[in-house]
């Protein structure tokens, strides 16, 4: 269901492209967050390399706005959001 569903009071010759374009954009951010979470199950081992190094931590959740991953590290005991880029199953980094 779109906003322009909802019976809201908007103009009666709105852009029926922008309609469909936005329709597009919400399919995508579904379909990436699938993608997110089918390589990155909740809970799984994963190791974040970056630039300072890396660390071992746990899948918290994810985010579809920026294709990231919010990861427990465990270390530190803090949770950070790392570009899935960055994210490896633990499994893949033996």
């Amino acid at each position: 269901m779109s906003y322009w569903d909802l019976g809201s009071q908007g103009a009666a010759n709105y852009s029926r492209d922008v309609e469909e374009a936005n329709e597009r954009v919400r399919q995508a951010k579904a379909d990436l967050l699938a993608a997110l979470q089918k390589a990155y199950p909740k809970d799984a081992r994963v190791r974040v390399t970056h630039y300072r190094g890396s660390f071992m931590g746990q899948v918290t959740s994810w985010d579809a706005d920026g294709a990231r991953v919010s990861v427990l590290n465990d270390r530190s005991a803090k949770v950070g959001k790392w570009w899935a880029a960055h994210v490896e199953l633990a499994e893949a980094a033996s």
